[in-house]
């Protein structure tokens, strides 16, 4: 158990549904992805999906789309800093989602290299 188990937990969680600008409770962060999955479940539920840069050691990447929108996940598994560059083909438009203090995405790289932070996640609506 982490020591901060007092402060950080379910039930702090449910008494804050709507936590304060930067930050994002697991559970809030996971009601924002169930409601993302349900709003979009052409590409989530139903697209097609494909793996992403499949020899990288520390991401894990891919890409769900339908006819009408597409989308890419790229999630950084593991503790350090990692510039990943591949995206390949897919072209991202803007970065809608991550773990981090989302006020951040704005301005974020979306083609090159992405910067991802130790055990960051992001998704990113694509063209």
């Amino acid at each position: 158990m982490n020591t901060d188990f007092p402060a950080c937990n379910v039930a702090a969680q449910l008494a804050s549904p709507q936590p304060t600008p930067g930050t994002l409770s697991v559970h809030a962060f996971w009601r924002r992805a169930l409601a993302s999955r349900k709003k979009h479940a052409d590409v989530f539920v139903y697209g097609d999906f494909e793996m992403l840069d499949l020899e990288h050691d520390k991401i894990v990447a891919f890409r769900r789309w339908s006819a009408e929108e597409a989308f890419v996940t790229v999630l950084n598994f593991s503790g350090e800093m990692v510039g990943w560059t591949g995206l390949g083909d897919v072209r991202v438009r803007k970065w809608v989602a991550g773990n981090y203090d989302e006020r951040e995405l704005e301005g974020r790289r979306v083609d090159g290299v992405v910067e991802l932070r130790a055990w960051e996640g992001l998704l990113g609506v694509c063209e």
